[in-house]
């Protein structure tokens, strides 16, 4: 590639020309010359000097140039032939050595989830010419790189590489969770009598679902008494509780949970205890009550009996002779019992026989 351009000669009457192969790279030489055509278009050499417009300390000899000024210099070659002075221009692209050093700048070194974070890279040759070109690459797929910026979704510790030829420069970025705006309550345990505790646990995310450490309120709210001690419930009645946990405008909850320790309250209303009875079976009726989970299940003497939706009762049992033990068994709805023992002499199996 020749590029070059005559712009006139001064008290040289013959055509001069000036010619440089470029482009160059700064710190290495490129072939000039200049030379002279006589009427025959004979080339006759010539003596000149180049001068730079832009490079004042042009390296050069008899037949190489060496710059070291990357960009488009302006050359113009000075000298005498045919017995007259000369001035000839030309123009010489060079271009930057290979880059010798590189720096990488964060704008910081955390951003949030999906915030972008800005960066600068700038290299240069042995010259002090810009280096262009540099790659920069993150050493997580969850990092996208989008010059001039860096954004993640997943919070963690990344390593962003700018590198260009031979050269390299890292830099360490943390992305921190975003602000939360989703909360979820969990307790160790909510199958839980009087006195009994558990534990709450809250975990907060953002919007990308990056876990955040929030400072979360705990309460209750419920027809008993409780104490909270740090994130543990400690349930002192029975009742239906809910457990809250808050952050800001963000709450979740557990419950309702039922604290029912006790079984149904058995009230019988026949046969009065220590019935003195001849017959062959006694009747056996009452009432269930229970304040919190309702009735389950009752037996008699380990017979199933229906229950009425007011939870009264009424059945029968057989007589033996002797001290006779009526047994009722109540269950309620969380499988509490209650259990009632009658007892009742009888003196049937006597009588028959003496009869």
């Amino acid at each position: 590639i020749r590029d070059y351009k005559v712009t006139g000669v001064q008290t040289c009457a013959l055509p001069i020309l000036f010619d440089v192969e470029g482009p160059a790279v700064a710190g290495e030489p490129v072939p000039w010359s200049v030379s002279l055509r006589d009427g025959d278009g004979e080339t006759l050499p010539v003596t000149a000097t180049v001068i730079s417009e832009e490079e004042a300390s042009l390296t050069q000899d008899a037949e190489t140039l060496t710059p070291t000024l990357a960009g488009l210099q302006h050359l113009t070659a000075v000298g005498d032939a045919d017995g007259g002075a000369f001035r000839a221009r030309a123009t010489l692209e060079v271009e930057p050595a290979d880059a010798v050093s590189i720096d990488l700048v964060l704008a910081a070194n955390q951003a949030a989830a999906g915030e972008p974070l800005g960066f600068t890279v700038t290299a240069a040759d042995a010259f002090g010419n810009a280096v262009t070109g540099a790659t920069v690459t993150a050493d997580s797929p969850d990092v996208a790189v989008v010059d001039p910026q860096v954004v993640s979704t997943v919070s963690g510790i990344y390593t962003l590489t700018a590198a260009v030829d031979a050269v390299s420069d890292d830099e360490t970025f943390r992305v921190v969770p975003g602000e939360p705006v989703e909360l979820s309550l969990t307790l160790s345990d909510t199958d839980v009598e009087v006195y009994d505790t558990t534990r709450a646990s809250v975990t907060a995310w953002d919007t990308y679902g990056n876990e955040v450490d929030v400072d979360w309120d705990l309460s209750v709210e419920g027809e008993g008494s409780t104490t909270l001690s740090g994130y543990n419930v400690t349930f002192l009645s029975e009742g239906w509780f809910t457990v809250w946990a808050r952050y800001e405008d963000l709450a979740d909850s557990v419950g309702p949970i039922l604290i029912d320790s006790t079984g149904p309250t058995i009230t019988l209303e026949s046969p009065e205890r220590g019935l003195f009875t001849e017959d062959a079976s006694t009747p056996v009726s009452g009432l269930l009550t229970d304040d919190w989970s309702g009735i389950g299940e009752l037996t008699v003497d380990g017979v199933d009996v229906p229950v009425e939706s007011d939870g009264s009762f009424s059945t029968s049992v057989d007589n033996t002779f002797g001290m006779n033990v009526l047994e009722l068994v109540a269950v309620d709805g969380r499988s509490e019992e209650h259990t009632s023992e009658l007892q009742s002499p009888c003196n049937l199996v006597c009588r028959l026989l003496l009869e």
